[in-house]
Protein backbone atom coordinates (compact mmCIF):
# COMPACT_ATOMS: atom_id res chain seq x y z
CA UNK A 1 0.00 0.00 0.00
CA UNK A 2 3.04 2.38 0.51
CA UNK A 3 4.25 2.28 -3.09
CA UNK A 4 1.00 3.24 -4.82
CA UNK A 5 0.57 6.29 -2.45
CA UNK A 6 4.15 7.66 -3.31
CA UNK A 7 3.37 7.36 -6.99
CA UNK A 8 0.22 9.48 -6.55
CA UNK A 9 2.23 12.21 -4.75
CA UNK A 10 4.81 12.33 -7.53
CA UNK A 11 2.06 12.39 -10.09
CA UNK A 12 0.40 15.39 -8.38
CA UNK A 13 3.74 17.30 -8.18
CA UNK A 14 4.46 16.61 -11.81
CA UNK A 15 1.03 17.88 -12.81
CA UNK A 16 1.55 21.02 -10.73
CA UNK A 17 4.99 21.69 -12.29
CA UNK A 18 3.57 21.02 -15.72
CA UNK A 19 0.71 23.48 -15.18
CA UNK A 20 3.04 26.19 -13.80
CA UNK A 21 5.48 25.74 -16.66
CA UNK A 22 2.59 25.94 -19.06
CA UNK A 23 1.44 29.22 -17.54
CA UNK A 24 4.96 30.67 -17.60
CA UNK A 25 5.38 29.68 -21.22
CA UNK A 26 2.04 31.20 -22.13
CA UNK A 27 2.99 34.43 -20.31
CA UNK A 28 6.33 34.60 -22.08
CA UNK A 29 4.63 34.04 -25.39
CA UNK A 30 2.13 36.77 -24.54
CA UNK A 31 4.89 39.22 -23.65
CA UNK A 32 6.78 38.45 -26.86
CA UNK A 33 3.58 38.86 -28.81
CA UNK A 34 2.89 42.14 -27.07
CA UNK A 35 6.37 43.45 -27.89
CA UNK A 36 5.94 42.50 -31.48
CA UNK A 37 2.52 44.02 -31.60
CA UNK A 38 3.74 47.22 -29.92
CA UNK A 39 6.30 47.61 -32.63
CA UNK A 40 3.83 47.07 -35.37
CA UNK A 41 0.63 48.56 -34.09
CA UNK A 42 -0.17 52.17 -33.98
CA UNK A 43 -2.51 54.51 -32.04
CA UNK A 44 -5.71 52.57 -31.53
CA UNK A 45 -4.02 49.31 -31.67
CA UNK A 46 -1.82 50.31 -28.71
CA UNK A 47 -4.98 51.17 -26.76
CA UNK A 48 -6.39 47.81 -27.57
CA UNK A 49 -3.20 46.19 -26.56
CA UNK A 50 -3.32 47.93 -23.20
CA UNK A 51 -6.77 46.62 -22.67
CA UNK A 52 -5.53 43.19 -23.58
CA UNK A 53 -2.58 43.60 -21.21
CA UNK A 54 -4.89 44.55 -18.37
CA UNK A 55 -6.98 41.56 -19.13
CA UNK A 56 -3.93 39.37 -19.28
CA UNK A 57 -2.72 40.85 -15.98
CA UNK A 58 -6.04 40.01 -14.43
CA UNK A 59 -5.70 36.54 -15.83
CA UNK A 60 -2.25 36.25 -14.36
CA UNK A 61 -3.54 37.30 -10.97
CA UNK A 62 -6.26 34.72 -11.33
CA UNK A 63 -3.62 32.15 -12.21
CA UNK A 64 -1.58 33.20 -9.18
CA UNK A 65 -4.59 32.89 -6.96
CA UNK A 66 -5.20 29.43 -8.42
CA UNK A 67 -1.55 28.56 -7.78
CA UNK A 68 -1.92 29.63 -4.16
CA UNK A 69 -5.03 27.53 -3.77
CA UNK A 70 -3.20 24.65 -5.41
CA UNK A 71 -0.34 25.03 -2.96
CA UNK A 72 -2.73 24.99 -0.04
CA UNK A 73 -4.37 21.92 -1.53
CA UNK A 74 -0.97 20.30 -1.99
CA UNK A 75 -0.09 21.00 1.61
CA UNK A 76 -3.36 19.47 2.74
CA UNK A 77 -2.72 16.48 0.54
CA UNK A 78 0.78 16.15 1.91
CA UNK A 79 -0.63 16.11 5.42
CA UNK A 80 -3.15 13.55 4.32
CA UNK A 81 -0.33 11.54 2.72
CA UNK A 82 1.60 11.55 5.97
CA UNK A 83 -1.44 10.36 7.90
CA UNK A 84 -1.98 7.76 5.22
CA UNK A 85 1.68 6.72 5.52
CA UNK A 86 1.21 6.23 9.26
CA UNK A 87 -1.93 4.23 8.66
CA UNK A 88 -0.15 2.22 5.97
CA UNK A 89 2.69 1.48 8.37
CA UNK A 90 0.23 0.18 10.91
CA UNK A 91 -1.61 -1.84 8.28
CA UNK A 92 1.72 -3.15 6.93
CA UNK A 93 2.64 -4.41 10.39
CA UNK A 94 -0.76 -6.05 10.71
CA UNK A 95 -0.37 -7.53 7.24
CA UNK A 96 3.08 -8.86 8.13
CA UNK A 97 1.67 -10.54 11.22
CA UNK A 98 -1.13 -11.97 9.10
CA UNK A 99 1.38 -13.07 6.47
CA UNK A 100 3.40 -14.86 9.16
CA UNK A 101 0.27 -16.58 10.34
CA UNK A 102 -0.57 -17.46 6.74
CA UNK A 103 2.94 -18.85 6.21
CA UNK A 104 2.47 -21.07 9.24
CA UNK A 105 -0.92 -22.04 7.89
CA UNK A 106 0.69 -22.72 4.51
CA UNK A 107 3.25 -24.98 6.15
CA UNK A 108 0.47 -26.84 7.91
CA UNK A 109 -1.43 -26.96 4.63
CA UNK A 110 1.65 -28.35 2.87
CA UNK A 111 1.86 -31.09 5.46
CA UNK A 112 -1.84 -31.77 4.99
CA UNK A 113 -1.36 -31.73 1.23
CA UNK A 114 1.46 -34.25 1.53
CA UNK A 115 -0.77 -36.48 3.64
CA UNK A 116 -3.58 -36.00 1.16
CA UNK A 117 -1.28 -36.83 -1.74
CA UNK A 118 -0.46 -40.08 -0.02
CA UNK A 119 -4.17 -40.70 0.46
CA UNK A 120 -4.74 -39.78 -3.18
CA UNK A 121 -2.11 -42.30 -4.26
CA UNK A 122 -3.82 -44.95 -2.17
CA UNK A 123 -7.17 -43.90 -3.60
CA UNK A 124 -5.71 -44.09 -7.10
CA UNK A 125 -4.63 -47.66 -6.46
CA UNK A 126 -8.08 -48.41 -5.11
CA UNK A 127 -9.50 -46.65 -8.14
CA UNK A 128 -7.51 -48.94 -10.42
CA UNK A 129 -8.91 -51.96 -8.58
CA UNK A 130 -12.38 -50.45 -8.83
CA UNK A 131 -11.87 -49.81 -12.54
CA UNK A 132 -11.06 -53.47 -13.01
CA UNK A 133 -14.18 -54.36 -11.07
CA UNK A 134 -16.17 -51.85 -13.11
CA UNK A 135 -14.93 -53.42 -16.34
CA UNK A 136 -16.00 -56.84 -15.07
CA UNK A 137 -19.33 -55.44 -13.96
CA UNK A 138 -19.72 -53.65 -17.29
CA UNK A 139 -19.36 -57.01 -18.99
CA UNK A 140 -21.99 -58.38 -16.63
CA UNK A 141 -24.22 -55.39 -17.31
CA UNK A 142 -23.81 -56.00 -21.04
CA UNK A 143 -24.92 -59.58 -20.47
CA UNK A 144 -27.79 -58.35 -18.33
CA UNK A 145 -28.72 -55.86 -21.02
CA UNK A 146 -28.86 -58.71 -23.52
CA UNK A 147 -31.08 -60.65 -21.14
CA UNK A 148 -33.21 -57.56 -20.58
CA UNK A 149 -33.61 -57.16 -24.32
CA UNK A 150 -34.65 -60.78 -24.59
CA UNK A 151 -37.11 -60.28 -21.73
CA UNK A 152 -38.46 -57.19 -23.43
CA UNK A 153 -38.99 -59.20 -26.61
CA UNK A 154 -40.68 -61.91 -24.57
CA UNK A 155 -42.83 -59.28 -22.85
CA UNK A 156 -43.81 -57.91 -26.24
CA UNK A 157 -44.70 -61.42 -27.39
CA UNK A 158 -46.62 -61.96 -24.16
CA UNK A 159 -48.45 -58.70 -24.72
CA UNK A 160 -49.35 -59.83 -28.21
CA UNK A 161 -50.50 -63.18 -26.84
CA UNK A 162 -52.40 -61.32 -24.11
CA UNK A 163 -54.16 -59.22 -26.71
CA UNK A 164 -54.96 -62.33 -28.74
CA UNK A 165 -56.16 -64.10 -25.59
CA UNK A 166 -58.31 -61.10 -24.67
CA UNK A 167 -59.83 -61.14 -28.15
CA UNK A 168 -60.46 -64.87 -27.88
CA UNK A 169 -61.85 -64.42 -24.39
CA UNK A 170 -64.22 -61.70 -25.59
CA UNK A 171 -65.34 -63.94 -28.43
CA UNK A 172 -65.85 -66.76 -25.92
CA UNK A 173 -67.88 -64.42 -23.73
CA UNK A 174 -70.07 -63.50 -26.68
CA UNK A 175 -70.56 -67.15 -27.63
CA UNK A 176 -71.25 -68.00 -24.01
CA UNK A 177 -73.87 -65.31 -23.83
CA UNK A 178 -75.51 -66.74 -26.94
CA UNK A 179 -75.32 -70.25 -25.47
CA UNK A 180 -76.70 -69.00 -22.15
CA UNK A 181 -79.66 -67.46 -23.93
CA UNK A 182 -80.24 -70.76 -25.73
CA UNK A 183 -79.91 -72.65 -22.46
CA UNK A 184 -82.37 -70.29 -20.78
CA UNK A 185 -84.84 -71.01 -23.55
CA UNK A 186 -84.28 -74.75 -23.15
CA UNK A 187 -84.65 -74.42 -19.36
CA UNK A 188 -87.96 -72.66 -19.81
CA UNK A 189 -89.09 -75.45 -22.13
CA UNK A 190 -87.96 -78.06 -19.61
CA UNK A 191 -89.81 -76.19 -16.86
CA UNK A 192 -92.98 -76.38 -18.90
CA UNK A 193 -92.40 -80.09 -19.48
CA UNK A 194 -91.71 -80.55 -15.77
CA UNK A 195 -94.94 -78.78 -14.86
CA UNK A 196 -96.85 -81.02 -17.27
CA UNK A 197 -95.14 -84.12 -15.81
CA UNK A 198 -95.95 -83.02 -12.25
CA UNK A 199 -99.60 -82.54 -13.22
CA UNK A 200 -99.67 -86.01 -14.79
CA UNK A 201 -97.93 -87.47 -11.74
CA UNK A 202 -100.46 -85.87 -9.40
CA UNK A 203 -103.32 -87.28 -11.43
CA UNK A 204 -101.71 -90.73 -11.41
CA UNK A 205 -101.10 -90.50 -7.65
CA UNK A 206 -104.76 -89.70 -7.08
CA UNK A 207 -105.80 -92.61 -9.28
CA UNK A 208 -103.36 -94.93 -7.49
CA UNK A 209 -104.73 -93.91 -4.12
CA UNK A 210 -108.28 -94.69 -5.26
CA UNK A 211 -107.18 -98.06 -6.60
CA UNK A 212 -105.25 -98.84 -3.43
CA UNK A 213 -108.34 -98.16 -1.34
CA UNK A 214 -110.33 -100.45 -3.64
CA UNK A 215 -107.67 -103.17 -3.35
CA UNK A 216 -107.63 -102.86 0.45
CA UNK A 217 -111.39 -103.29 0.54
CA UNK A 218 -111.14 -106.36 -1.71
CA UNK A 219 -108.36 -107.82 0.45
CA UNK A 220 -110.47 -107.40 3.56
CA UNK A 221 -113.35 -109.19 1.84
CA UNK A 222 -111.21 -112.13 0.73
CA UNK A 223 -109.24 -112.42 3.97
CA UNK A 224 -111.70 -114.76 5.68
CA UNK A 225 -111.95 -116.95 2.59
CA UNK A 226 -108.16 -117.11 2.38
CA UNK A 227 -107.90 -118.20 6.06
CA UNK A 228 -110.36 -121.03 5.42
CA UNK A 229 -108.37 -122.11 2.39
CA UNK A 230 -105.17 -122.11 4.47
CA UNK A 231 -106.77 -124.37 7.10
CA UNK A 232 -107.89 -126.79 4.39
CA UNK A 233 -104.43 -126.84 2.86
CA UNK A 234 -102.85 -127.49 6.26
CA UNK A 235 -105.02 -130.58 6.54
CA UNK A 236 -103.91 -131.58 3.05
CA UNK A 237 -100.28 -131.08 4.12
CA UNK A 238 -100.75 -133.52 6.98
CA UNK A 239 -102.14 -136.03 4.52
CA UNK A 240 -99.19 -135.25 2.23
CA UNK A 241 -96.70 -136.00 5.02
CA UNK A 242 -98.32 -139.41 5.54
CA UNK A 243 -97.99 -140.04 1.84
CA UNK A 244 -94.37 -138.89 1.96
CA UNK A 245 -93.60 -141.53 4.57
CA UNK A 246 -95.07 -144.10 2.24
CA UNK A 247 -92.92 -142.78 -0.60
CA UNK A 248 -89.74 -143.33 1.45
CA UNK A 249 -90.32 -147.05 1.18
CA UNK A 250 -90.66 -146.75 -2.57
CA UNK A 251 -87.38 -144.82 -2.96
CA UNK A 252 -85.30 -147.97 -2.99
CA UNK A 253 -87.28 -149.33 -5.87
CA UNK A 254 -86.87 -146.03 -7.66
CA UNK A 255 -83.10 -146.12 -7.11
CA UNK A 256 -82.97 -149.47 -8.81
CA UNK A 257 -84.94 -148.04 -11.68
CA UNK A 258 -82.51 -145.10 -11.88
CA UNK A 259 -79.57 -147.48 -12.16
CA UNK A 260 -81.28 -149.35 -14.97
CA UNK A 261 -82.02 -146.13 -16.80
CA UNK A 262 -78.54 -144.63 -16.38
CA UNK A 263 -78.23 -144.24 -20.12
CA UNK A 264 -81.22 -141.93 -20.24
CA UNK A 265 -79.85 -139.29 -17.83
CA UNK A 266 -80.22 -136.31 -20.13
CA UNK A 267 -84.00 -135.98 -19.87
CA UNK A 268 -83.77 -136.52 -16.11
CA UNK A 269 -81.18 -133.73 -15.83
CA UNK A 270 -83.55 -131.41 -17.69
CA UNK A 271 -86.30 -132.31 -15.25
CA UNK A 272 -83.98 -131.61 -12.32
CA UNK A 273 -83.09 -128.24 -13.82
CA UNK A 274 -86.78 -127.37 -14.13
CA UNK A 275 -87.36 -128.47 -10.56
CA UNK A 276 -84.45 -126.29 -9.37
CA UNK A 277 -85.98 -123.29 -11.13
CA UNK A 278 -89.32 -123.99 -9.45
CA UNK A 279 -87.61 -124.26 -6.07
CA UNK A 280 -85.93 -120.87 -6.57
CA UNK A 281 -89.30 -119.35 -7.49
CA UNK A 282 -90.77 -120.90 -4.37
CA UNK A 283 -88.04 -119.41 -2.20
CA UNK A 284 -88.52 -115.94 -3.69
CA UNK A 285 -92.25 -116.23 -3.12
CA UNK A 286 -91.72 -117.24 0.51
CA UNK A 287 -89.34 -114.32 1.09
CA UNK A 288 -91.77 -111.83 -0.43
CA UNK A 289 -94.59 -113.35 1.61
CA UNK A 290 -92.50 -113.03 4.81
CA UNK A 291 -91.83 -109.34 4.05
CA UNK A 292 -95.48 -108.69 3.22
CA UNK A 293 -94.69 -107.18 -0.20
CA UNK A 294 -96.65 -109.55 -2.48
CA UNK A 295 -99.79 -111.67 -2.08
CA UNK A 296 -100.61 -113.85 -5.02
CA UNK A 297 -103.40 -116.34 -5.59
CA UNK A 298 -103.64 -119.75 -4.00
CA UNK A 299 -102.72 -121.60 -7.18
CA UNK A 300 -99.12 -120.33 -6.89
CA UNK A 301 -99.00 -121.74 -3.36
CA UNK A 302 -100.01 -125.18 -4.71
CA UNK A 303 -97.27 -124.96 -7.36
CA UNK A 304 -94.71 -124.18 -4.63
CA UNK A 305 -95.80 -127.15 -2.54
CA UNK A 306 -95.62 -129.50 -5.53
CA UNK A 307 -92.19 -128.13 -6.45
CA UNK A 308 -90.91 -128.76 -2.95
CA UNK A 309 -92.35 -132.28 -3.01
CA UNK A 310 -90.71 -133.05 -6.36
CA UNK A 311 -87.46 -131.59 -5.05
CA UNK A 312 -87.47 -134.02 -2.14
CA UNK A 313 -88.34 -136.82 -4.50
CA UNK A 314 -85.63 -136.18 -7.12
CA UNK A 315 -82.72 -134.68 -5.18
CA UNK A 316 -80.27 -136.91 -3.32
CA UNK A 317 -79.57 -134.10 -0.73
CA UNK A 318 -82.02 -132.58 1.83
CA UNK A 319 -83.87 -129.33 1.26
CA UNK A 320 -82.44 -127.69 4.38
CA UNK A 321 -79.07 -127.37 2.66
CA UNK A 322 -80.49 -124.58 0.49
CA UNK A 323 -81.17 -122.24 3.40
CA UNK A 324 -77.66 -122.72 4.79
CA UNK A 325 -75.94 -121.81 1.49
CA UNK A 326 -73.80 -118.65 1.54
CA UNK A 327 -73.70 -118.08 -2.25
CA UNK A 328 -76.15 -115.77 -4.09
CA UNK A 329 -76.67 -116.22 -7.82
CA UNK A 330 -78.95 -113.19 -8.29
CA UNK A 331 -80.49 -110.21 -6.50
CA UNK A 332 -84.05 -108.92 -6.28
CA UNK A 333 -84.80 -105.28 -7.08
CA UNK A 334 -87.65 -103.18 -5.67
CA UNK A 335 -91.09 -104.66 -6.37
CA UNK A 336 -93.28 -102.71 -8.80
CA UNK A 337 -97.13 -102.61 -8.75
CA UNK A 338 -98.96 -105.55 -10.32
CA UNK A 339 -101.39 -103.56 -12.46
CA UNK A 340 -100.41 -103.15 -16.09
CA UNK A 341 -101.36 -99.48 -16.26
CA UNK A 342 -99.03 -98.51 -13.41
CA UNK A 343 -96.26 -100.62 -14.93
CA UNK A 344 -96.63 -98.76 -18.24
CA UNK A 345 -96.71 -95.46 -16.38
CA UNK A 346 -93.47 -96.33 -14.59
CA UNK A 347 -91.97 -97.40 -17.92
CA UNK A 348 -92.87 -94.05 -19.51
CA UNK A 349 -91.48 -92.19 -16.52
CA UNK A 350 -88.21 -94.14 -16.64
CA UNK A 351 -88.06 -93.65 -20.41
CA UNK A 352 -88.36 -89.86 -20.11
CA UNK A 353 -85.25 -89.68 -17.89
CA UNK A 354 -82.71 -91.13 -20.39
CA UNK A 355 -84.37 -89.32 -23.28
CA UNK A 356 -83.99 -85.96 -21.54
CA UNK A 357 -80.41 -86.79 -20.56
CA UNK A 358 -79.64 -87.97 -24.10
CA UNK A 359 -81.11 -84.80 -25.59
CA UNK A 360 -79.25 -82.35 -23.32
CA UNK A 361 -75.91 -84.16 -23.29
CA UNK A 362 -75.97 -84.87 -27.03
CA UNK A 363 -76.50 -81.14 -27.64
CA UNK A 364 -73.48 -80.34 -25.47
CA UNK A 365 -71.33 -83.00 -27.17
CA UNK A 366 -72.35 -81.99 -30.71
CA UNK A 367 -71.84 -78.25 -30.13
CA UNK A 368 -68.41 -78.70 -28.54
CA UNK A 369 -67.32 -81.15 -31.24
CA UNK A 370 -68.54 -79.09 -34.22
CA UNK A 371 -67.71 -75.56 -32.99
CA UNK A 372 -64.01 -74.84 -33.50
CA UNK A 373 -64.19 -71.73 -31.27
CA UNK A 374 -65.36 -74.00 -28.43
CA UNK A 375 -62.20 -76.12 -28.42
CA UNK A 376 -61.12 -74.74 -25.04
CA UNK A 377 -60.26 -76.51 -21.75
CA UNK A 378 -63.59 -75.62 -20.14
CA UNK A 379 -65.69 -77.10 -22.96
CA UNK A 380 -63.37 -80.13 -23.14
CA UNK A 381 -64.05 -80.91 -19.47
CA UNK A 382 -67.75 -80.11 -20.01
CA UNK A 383 -67.82 -82.73 -22.79
CA UNK A 384 -66.33 -85.33 -20.43
CA UNK A 385 -68.89 -84.33 -17.79
CA UNK A 386 -71.73 -84.81 -20.28
CA UNK A 387 -70.40 -88.28 -21.10
CA UNK A 388 -70.38 -89.20 -17.39
CA UNK A 389 -73.98 -87.98 -16.95
CA UNK A 390 -75.13 -89.95 -19.95
CA UNK A 391 -73.27 -93.09 -18.84
CA UNK A 392 -74.54 -92.97 -15.24
CA UNK A 393 -78.15 -92.74 -16.40
CA UNK A 394 -77.71 -95.46 -19.03
CA UNK A 395 -76.28 -97.90 -16.44
CA UNK A 396 -79.19 -97.64 -13.95
CA UNK A 397 -82.38 -96.63 -15.75
CA UNK A 398 -82.61 -99.27 -18.56
CA UNK A 399 -82.76 -102.15 -16.06
CA UNK A 400 -85.60 -100.39 -14.20
CA UNK A 401 -87.39 -99.90 -17.54
CA UNK A 402 -86.99 -103.59 -18.36
CA UNK A 403 -88.25 -104.71 -14.94
CA UNK A 404 -91.28 -102.39 -15.11
CA UNK A 405 -92.19 -103.51 -18.64
CA UNK A 406 -91.71 -107.29 -18.23
CA UNK A 407 -92.74 -107.50 -14.54
CA UNK A 408 -89.47 -108.99 -13.30
CA UNK A 409 -87.26 -108.20 -10.32
CA UNK A 410 -84.23 -110.40 -11.01
CA UNK A 411 -80.72 -109.07 -11.68
CA UNK A 412 -77.77 -111.43 -11.95
CA UNK A 413 -74.76 -111.38 -9.64
CA UNK A 414 -72.38 -110.36 -12.46
CA UNK A 415 -74.84 -107.74 -13.73
CA UNK A 416 -75.14 -106.20 -10.27
CA UNK A 417 -71.33 -106.11 -9.91
CA UNK A 418 -70.95 -104.48 -13.34
CA UNK A 419 -73.66 -101.93 -12.53
CA UNK A 420 -72.01 -101.03 -9.21
CA UNK A 421 -68.53 -100.69 -10.72
CA UNK A 422 -69.63 -98.60 -13.72
CA UNK A 423 -71.91 -96.33 -11.68
CA UNK A 424 -69.27 -95.77 -8.97
CA UNK A 425 -66.60 -95.09 -11.62
CA UNK A 426 -68.77 -92.52 -13.42
CA UNK A 427 -69.71 -90.74 -10.18
CA UNK A 428 -66.03 -90.52 -9.17
CA UNK A 429 -65.09 -89.18 -12.62
CA UNK A 430 -67.83 -86.55 -12.34
CA UNK A 431 -66.53 -85.35 -8.98
CA UNK A 432 -62.91 -85.25 -10.18
CA UNK A 433 -63.93 -83.35 -13.33
CA UNK A 434 -65.81 -80.77 -11.26
CA UNK A 435 -62.64 -80.24 -9.21
CA UNK A 436 -60.53 -79.84 -12.40
CA UNK A 437 -63.08 -77.40 -13.86
CA UNK A 438 -62.88 -75.34 -10.68
CA UNK A 439 -59.07 -75.29 -11.07
CA UNK A 440 -59.59 -74.13 -14.67
CA UNK A 441 -61.76 -71.21 -13.49
CA UNK A 442 -59.18 -70.32 -10.80
CA UNK A 443 -56.31 -70.19 -13.34
CA UNK A 444 -58.37 -68.21 -15.90
CA UNK A 445 -59.26 -65.56 -13.28
CA UNK A 446 -56.19 -65.32 -11.01
CA UNK A 447 -53.36 -66.34 -13.42
CA UNK A 448 -54.69 -65.25 -16.79
CA UNK A 449 -51.27 -64.66 -18.42
CA UNK A 450 -50.14 -68.23 -17.59
CA UNK A 451 -53.44 -69.82 -18.71
CA UNK A 452 -52.13 -71.17 -22.03
CA UNK A 453 -49.02 -72.67 -20.41
CA UNK A 454 -50.76 -74.24 -17.40
CA UNK A 455 -53.82 -75.53 -19.29
CA UNK A 456 -52.66 -76.50 -22.74
CA UNK A 457 -54.25 -79.25 -24.78
CA UNK A 458 -51.75 -81.84 -23.55
CA UNK A 459 -52.21 -80.84 -19.89
CA UNK A 460 -56.01 -81.03 -20.24
CA UNK A 461 -55.76 -84.48 -21.82
CA UNK A 462 -53.45 -85.67 -19.03
CA UNK A 463 -55.78 -84.33 -16.31
CA UNK A 464 -58.85 -85.93 -17.91
CA UNK A 465 -57.00 -89.25 -18.31
CA UNK A 466 -55.86 -89.09 -14.68
CA UNK A 467 -59.46 -88.46 -13.54
CA UNK A 468 -60.78 -91.44 -15.54
CA UNK A 469 -57.94 -93.75 -14.44
CA UNK A 470 -58.19 -92.86 -10.75
CA UNK A 471 -61.97 -93.26 -10.83
CA UNK A 472 -61.64 -96.66 -12.54
CA UNK A 473 -59.14 -97.88 -9.93
CA UNK A 474 -61.32 -96.58 -7.11
CA UNK A 475 -64.41 -98.32 -8.50
CA UNK A 476 -62.45 -101.54 -9.11
CA UNK A 477 -61.19 -101.61 -5.51
CA UNK A 478 -64.68 -101.00 -4.11
CA UNK A 479 -66.41 -103.62 -6.26
CA UNK A 480 -63.70 -106.24 -5.66
CA UNK A 481 -63.77 -105.58 -1.92
CA UNK A 482 -67.58 -105.65 -1.74
CA UNK A 483 -68.31 -108.71 -3.88
CA UNK A 484 -65.50 -110.75 -2.31
CA UNK A 485 -67.52 -110.87 0.94
CA UNK A 486 -69.73 -113.92 1.68
CA UNK A 487 -73.39 -112.93 1.26
CA UNK A 488 -76.02 -115.05 3.02
CA UNK A 489 -78.58 -112.72 4.64
CA UNK A 490 -81.07 -112.50 1.78
CA UNK A 491 -80.93 -110.97 -1.68
CA UNK A 492 -83.75 -108.38 -1.77
CA UNK A 493 -82.18 -104.94 -2.41
CA UNK A 494 -85.27 -102.78 -1.99
CA UNK A 495 -84.11 -100.34 -4.71
CA UNK A 496 -84.26 -99.90 -8.48
CA UNK A 497 -80.48 -100.47 -8.95
CA UNK A 498 -77.51 -102.00 -7.10
CA UNK A 499 -75.51 -100.00 -4.56
CA UNK A 500 -72.67 -100.90 -2.20
CA UNK A 501 -74.44 -100.04 1.14
CA UNK A 502 -77.43 -102.26 0.29
CA UNK A 503 -75.15 -105.16 -0.69
CA UNK A 504 -73.10 -104.85 2.51
CA UNK A 505 -76.28 -105.57 4.50
CA UNK A 506 -76.21 -109.14 3.16
CA UNK A 507 -72.69 -109.85 4.51
CA UNK A 508 -72.33 -112.90 6.78
CA UNK A 509 -69.26 -111.77 8.73
CA UNK A 510 -67.68 -108.56 10.04
CA UNK A 511 -65.18 -108.42 7.20
CA UNK A 512 -67.24 -105.63 5.65
CA UNK A 513 -65.39 -103.23 7.98
CA UNK A 514 -62.52 -103.00 5.49
CA UNK A 515 -65.00 -101.84 2.85
CA UNK A 516 -66.30 -99.24 5.29
CA UNK A 517 -62.71 -98.08 5.84
CA UNK A 518 -62.20 -97.79 2.09
CA UNK A 519 -65.44 -95.82 1.84
CA UNK A 520 -64.18 -93.50 4.61
CA UNK A 521 -60.92 -92.91 2.70
CA UNK A 522 -62.76 -92.09 -0.53
CA UNK A 523 -65.18 -89.88 1.39
CA UNK A 524 -62.27 -87.92 2.87
CA UNK A 525 -60.76 -87.57 -0.62
CA UNK A 526 -64.06 -86.33 -2.01
CA UNK A 527 -64.42 -83.96 0.94
CA UNK A 528 -60.99 -82.51 0.12
CA UNK A 529 -62.13 -81.96 -3.47
CA UNK A 530 -65.32 -80.34 -2.15
CA UNK A 531 -63.31 -77.96 0.06
CA UNK A 532 -61.10 -77.04 -2.93
CA UNK A 533 -64.20 -76.38 -5.07
CA UNK A 534 -65.80 -74.17 -2.40
CA UNK A 535 -62.78 -72.10 -1.29
CA UNK A 536 -60.85 -71.72 -4.59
Amino acid sequence: MMEPLGEEEERVLKEFEFDSGKLVGELGQDFEGLGALLGKLEGKEIHDLKVQLTSTAEKEQDYLNQLLTLKTDLEQKANELESLKEKMAKTSEEIKSKLDEREENMKNLKKQVENKTKCIEELQQENKVLKKKITAESKKTSLYEGKVNKLQLEIENMNKQHKEAVDIYQKDIETRKVNENKLHEEVEKMKLLYDEATMIQRETDIRCQHKITEMVALMEKHKNEYDKMVEEKDAELKIYKIRQQKQLSSERALENLIKEHSRNRSPESEKKHKIDCKVEEAQTYLQSRAQGKSKKCFSNWIVIQTALSTRTFWSPWPATAISNSSSISHFLLLALPDTRQLQLLHFCFFLSIPLAALLGNSLIISTTACGHHLHTPMFFFLLNLALTHLGSICTTVPKAMYSSLWDTRHISYAGCAAQVSIFFCLMSVEYFLLTIMRFDHYVSICKFLHYRTLLGSRACAHMAAAAWASAFLNALMHTANTFSLPLCQGNALGQFFCEIPHILKFSCSKSYLRELGLIAVTASLLFGCFVFIVFS
